[in-house]
């Protein structure tokens, strides 16, 4: 298999018996936490992600091992199938999650009554996962603004839970060609103004931004959205990039509690330079801009 951030290609190949040692997580005892995150540290598919999540929910024994947090997950699409992946990925990031999904498509009838299942569970993380369908762009960026600031400050109001909210990315297909980029009220460039009308109003507030935009164009905008799915299943995005989006998510909550990593460990040899240093000498060795090997 060829490197990809879909595969999540720099981590490990799982094992041959990954089903087996899920299950086995169960009589794990002590060794529990060490187990699930030695299975959470490979590159999982999302049947194997919710293999593992299903194992964690089902013993989720108290452990200092892990830091334990309550997450919301609120969109306009269905999550049924990327919070339990969010489950395994996180644990992959040092966390374990208990996970509170909300109703389908009911993201401002939770977040604006107070005696929502949302309050009652009171998460500490609250992730607002809307997509360009959810907001009022096509009235203008300054209504899908005032729309998604309102879901923030209920959520404040009503909650101490910190709040990730995602960008959305833009379309794929444009109706202006290369003017869209330019051409006030096109879809591109609502799309691209509300992003940055986002960013300004999150900055200082305390709430934390997903950069979902910039994921789908890493991947690619026509493989990122699917329309089939979407209509068939009120899927918000490509099912295939479930384990990538819930990598980068769990990052995000990770950095939230301190468990960003801050040490790169690497080989030097024929890795930082071309060559081997001991063999080829401080003037044997290919360093630099220019040249594949250095």
């Amino acid at each position: 298999m060829e490197w990809s951030l879909e595969h999540l290609s720099w981590l490990p190949v799982p094992p041959d018996d990954f089903r087996a040692r899920c299950k086995a997580l169960a009589q794990a005892g002590g060794a529990w936490a060490r187990d699930v995150r030695f299975l959470a540290n490979h590159r999982l598919a999302s049947a194997q992600l919710v293999q593992l999540a299903n194992a964690i929910e089902a013993a989720a024994p108290e452990t200092a091992d892990l830091t334990r947090l309550k997450l919301a997950f609120l969109s306009n699409g269905a999550i049924n199938f990327i919070s339990p992946c969010l489950v395994a990925s996180a644990a992959r990031h040092g966390i374990q999650l208990e996970r509170i999904d909300t109703p389908f498509d009911q993201v401002a009838q939770e977040t604006i009554d107070p005696g929502s299942r949302l309050y009652q569970s009171t998460p500490n993380i609250i992730v607002l996962a809307l997509d360009s369908r959810a907001l009022p762009l096509d009235v203008s960026v300054d209504a899908a603004l005032q729309h998604v600031n309102a879901i923030r400050e209920a959520v404040h109001r009503y909650s101490t839970a910190s709040v990730i909210i995602q960008n959305i990315a833009r379309v794929p297909a444009p109706l202006f060609g290369s003017l869209d980029r330019t051409l006030e009220g096109s879809g591109y460039r609502r799309i691209l103004d509300y992003n940055k009308a986002l960013e300004e109003s999150i900055a200082g507030s305390g709430d934390y931004l997903m950069d979902v935009a910039g994921l789908a164009e890493d991947v690619g905008l026509d493989r990122w959205h699917d329309l089939s799915q979407w209509y068939t299943a009120r899927l918000p995005f490509s099912q295939g990039f479930v384990p990538l989006y819930t990598d980068v998510l769990a990052r995000v909550i990770a950095a939230l509690r301190g468990k960003s990593r801050k040490c790169l460990v690497l080989d030097l040899d024929n890795t930082v330079w071309g060559g081997v240093i001991g063999d080829d000498g401080l003037d044997g060795i290919v360093l630099g801009q220019g040249n594949p090997k250095g």
